[in-house]
This record gives C-alpha cells, sequence and structure tokens, in this order.
C-alpha cells in the first residue's frame, strides 16, 4: 500500500466518502453505498491515493447497494491513528479529523462534498440541503467549517429509529452559496 505524503484535494475526498459511509474493522476499510457515480469515484480515489485494488460486491439489503472492501490493516491503522476515525460503530464519536480543519479552503471542499455526497440531501423545490448524523461533534464541525465559506446552517435534534439524530440545515440563499462555492459530485443531487 501506498499514501500520499500530504493531505491533497483527492485524499480529503476520499476522507469525506470513508466518514460519510464506511465502517472500519481491523483489517479492512468497508464503503458500503448504492450510488454508482459515487462507487466509480471512490474506486478511483483508492487505486490512485493507495494503489489498492478494490473488492466491489453487491449488498443484499437493496437492489442498488454495494460493499466496497480495501483489505489493508496499514491503511486502517493511518484512517485510525492520523485522522482519528474509529474502528467499529464510529456514530457518536465521529468528528472531522484535526488535520482537515486546519487546511486550506481547496481541501477542505473537497471533503464537504464528498461528506455531503453521502449523507445530505438537497431539495430544490424547497431550496434547502439537510446533513443528518448520529454524532453531535461531526454536525457541529461542519456548522464551523461552512461559516468559513459564509454559509449560514441551523442544528436541531431528531427522532430516527428511536434514536437521536442532530441535523444540520442550509435554507435559502446559503444553500444557494452551498452550490456554487462547494456543490456536489452526484448529478442528481
Amino acid at each position: 500500500v501506498s499514501f500520499p505524503t500530504h493531505l491533497t484535494e483527492e485524499l480529503a475526498e476520499f476522507i469525506g466518502y470513508v466518514i460519510g459511509d464506511v465502517h472500519l474493522d481491523h483489517r479492512y476499510i468497508e464503503i458500503t453505498n448504492e450510488d454508482p457515480e459515487i462507487i466509480e469515484r471512490i474506486k478511483h480515489l483508492a487505486h490512485k491515493l493507495f494503489h489498492l485494488k478494490v473488492n466491489c460486491t453487491k449488498d443484499d439489503r437493496t437492489k442498488a447497494t454495494y460493499q466496497i472492501r480495501l483489505n489493508s490493516v496499514t491503511l486502517v491503522n493511518i484512517f485510525n491513528r492520523v485522522f482519528s476515525i474509529p474502528i467499529g460503530k464510529k456514530g457518536k464519536r465521529l468528528r472531522i479529523p484535526a488535520l482537515l480543519l486546519q487546511s486550506d479552503d481547496t481541501v477542505i471542499r473537497s471533503f464537504l462534498r464528498a461528506y455531503f455526497d453521502c449523507d445530505a440531501s438537497a431539495s430544490s423545490d424547497t431550496r434547502a440541503i439537510e446533513l443528518s448524523s448520529e454524532s453531535s461533534f461531526i454536525i457541529h464541525d461542519i456548522a464551523s467549517v461552512l461559516r468559513r465559506f459564509g454559509i449560514v446552517s441551523t442544528i436541531s435534534k431528531k427522532m430516527v429509529c428511536q434514536e437521536h439524530y442532530w441535523r444540520l440545515y442550509i435554507q435559502a440563499r446559503y444553500a444557494e452559496l452551498y452550490a456554487s462555492l462547494i456543490g456536489f459530485t452526484v448529478k442528481h443531487k
């Protein structure tokens, strides 16, 4: 396995996908997603950044869901130790890695775009973007980073399957500002 020597836009993008849709095991990284654009992008980035072959298998939970697995103990350790992404259930403990918070706007923009591709929904008729997470930490981190771009958001709690989740909501002109300054990679959002 290889690893970039510094935090690039592409590495930040990969971290966004990891934080959005990943499960870290002690032996592998597994990303579960159903969007073909995201799946292809993750496969491309895994090969380009880490020179790893990706195992992509159909997940039986839905018709379109796939599991993308990168078998590398070294990569798991890097994501866990350098970027503080928890092994096992990450839910409530998730944060934006400190290295990303300290990065320049182009790097953090790539992270945000990928993370929002995974976990946000956009509505053109109400001009709003909603991001939900089990982690209040990451929602507050995201709100803080968005302010760097002049994007104001609101935070509230919501219940999902008897669990408390946190919602970050971007409305009206701030949703338009998000779309123009950061945007989405996937076309349907």
